[in-house]
């Protein structure tokens, strides 16, 4: 079996593709003390290298902006496809952020051989967690003016809306994966509470820290993303008219979120 773990950014897609692959293979969980010790590095660097972050998007092909079936971000479909063909193990878990096309390919090539799992997870905490994540290399987005706002969470957010609306996917809400700790994939129950300890809700106890944004920030971000359509076509973005007939107004609301405060997403007055 494919399992292909999509999702939002800041899930630790790699962390939880560690725990799907011992789970789902059975494989005997040695000198365990803590996600930190040397059994699950060694499962982090197999999840790290089946990881393709976003070698296998094309938004325009999704938006119906292009027919072109390629992937323009540099993703080999073919020598993904033989690599699980050869695989050792009686499932494969791969992450990365997953266009509609990939689905479509995966689901001619494999059908019932393969499982499409989405992450959703509250665009406002998304940006808060992510800010706190410096980059050096970026690329920030400067078009639309959000502080801290990488291009590739407004990538990510389009991604989780055309995922969403898949029959093929299952789409999972990241707060009630960590307020659960567990998920169920292809009827095996999943334990993540080590890795996703839950702190309100919204965050997991590695995110409770106070990070460098502050409410004015946030304000602008939400702001930005109710109206992320009317936005864009105001910004210097090249995006091409066929894509605006699809692209959501408000990410929130497709989404199923309402826009959070910081003192809602830390659950305390700042």
């Amino acid at each position: 079996m494919l399992i292909i773990l999509s999702g939002a950014e800041t899930i630790r897609k790699t962390t939880l593709a560690s725990r799907l692959n011992v789970e789902l293979n059975n494989i005997a969980v040695k000198n365990v003390n803590s996600t930190t010790d040397d059994f699950w590095k060694e499962q982090l660097c197999i999840s790290n290298a089946n990881h393709y972050k976003m070698q296998f998007r094309n938004i325009f092909y999704d938006y119906g902006a292009t027919t072109d079936d390629i992937f323009p971000d540099g993703g080999n479909y073919l020598k993904l496809l033989n690599s699980y063909k050869n695989r050792k193990t009686d499932n494969v878990i791969i992450t990365g952020s997953f266009s509609k096309l990939f689905v479509e390919k995966i689901k001619s090539d494999l059908g019932n051989n393969s499982i499409f799992i989405n992450i959703i997870r509250h665009p406002s905490v998304t940006y808060v967690v992510d800010a706190g994540q410096v980059d050096e290399h970026g690329p920030y987005d400067t078009d639309l003016k959000v502080p801290m706002l990488k291009r590739r969470n407004i990538s990510s957010f389009l991604n989780s809306v055309t995922l969403k609306k898949l029959n093929d996917v299952v789409s999972i809400k990241f707060e009630d994966m960590i307020t659960a700790g567990w998920l169920t994939i292809n009827g095996t129950r999943v334990d993540i509470s080590n890795d996703y300890k839950n702190y309100n809700g919204w965050l997991t106890q590695l995110e409770s820290a106070v990070l460098p944004v502050d409410q004015l920030d946030v304000d602008l971000f939400n702001r930005t993303f109710q109206q992320l359509n009317s936005n864009i076509k105001r910004s210097t973005f090249e995006v091409p008219d066929k894509i605006f007939e699809q692209l959501p107004e408000d990410i929130f609301n497709i989404l199923e979120y309402s826009p959070l405060t910081l003192e809602s997403i830390y659950g305390h007055t700042l």
